[in-house]
């Protein structure tokens, strides 16, 4: 937190290296909530880039009795809500996405053999599929739990919401994922 606190007083100050290395250590996680949001993989680039845009113009209103870091995550989730609950926004699912090795969860895939990695791309392709069925705050709650791993207060206090609505919320885009995925639980048990 003392590393923080220095990087913030010294991006106040006007440094451009401070505010670069800022980015380059968050960076990754913006793209990645941003992409499990939009499933769009140029949509998560363009609004990652605007998350820092957004901080940058506003980094006087940073109050640092929160970390940098749910700062950064709030002002990336809020530009994706605003992005997905846009009237007529309706984005296919990115199954392809054109540079495989930059995917936000390529290293995870690293050493899986091209069968696996088939199988894999097809579940993907599902899961981000079932995900666009949900409203845009289940989804929100979902991603934010089970991809971001974030706690149910965490979840609360990101979207503003009392805790008992996050597990309602919650409770509802996993069982509609459940349905929309069951294919899956059938062709494991044969």
């Amino acid at each position: 937190m003392a590393d923080e606190s220095a990087l913030v007083d010294r991006v106040r100050a006007g440094d451009e290296r401070a505010f670069q290395e800022m980015v380059d250590q968050h960076k990754s996680m913006v793209l990645r909530l941003a992409f499990r949001m939009t499933r769009s993989w140029q949509d998560a680039e363009d609004l990652s880039q605007e998350t820092f845009v957004r901080a940058f113009q506003s980094f006087d209103r940073f109050r640092e009795d929160s970390k940098l870091s749910s700062w950064l995550y709030r002002i990336a989730f809020n530009l994706c809500l605003d992005t997905i609950t846009r009237p007529g926004w309706k984005r296919d699912v990115d199954i392809a996405m054109a540079d495989r090795e930059s995917a936000p969860d390529a290293e995870e895939r690293a050493g899986t053999g091209p069968g696996q990695m088939a199988a894999l791309s097809i579940m993907e392709g599902q899961v981000h599929k079932a995900l666009g069925l949900l409203s845009p705050r289940e989804r929100s709650v979902f991603v934010l739990r089970h991809y971001e791993e974030k706690s149910i207060k965490e979840i609360a206090e990101l979207l503003s919401l009392r805790i008992g609505t996050v597990k309602t919320l919650l409770f509802r885009a996993v069982k509609k994922l459940q349905i929309q995925l069951s294919h899956f639980r059938k062709d494991i048990r044969e």
